[in-house]
C-alpha cells in the first residue's frame, strides 16, 4: 500500500489540497491516518477525488450554501 501526502495526493488528481481537505470536512472522503500530525491517504482513495471534481464540487457547495442558509433561517 502506498502512502500519499495531502499535497501529493492533490497533484495527483489535480485538485488543490484545499479541495481534498473539503471533502474531508463534508464526509466525501474518510479522515485518513496521520503520521507524525500530517495526513496519510492509502493511493487506492485517488479515484475518489478524481470522480468528484469539478462538477460535484460545485454542486455540493450549493447544497451545502442552501443547508446553512435553510438552517439559519430556521433559527431565525
Amino acid at each position: 500500500m502506498t502512502e500519499l501526502s495531502i499535497g501529493q495526493l492533490s497533484a495527483k488528481a489535480s485538485v488543490n489540497a484545499s479541495t481534498v481537505r473539503y471533502y474531508e470536512s463534508v464526509g466525501l472522503l474518510p479522515s485518513p491516518e496521520r503520521k507524525n500530525g500530517q495526513r496519510r491517504y492509502d493511493e487506492r482513495i485517488l479515484f475518489h477525488v478524481r470522480s468528484r471534481y469539478p462538477i460535484f464540487d460545485k454542486c455540493f457547495r450549493f447544497i451545502l450554501r442552501l443547508y446553512h442558509h435553510i438552517r439559519k433561517s430556521a433559527l431565525s
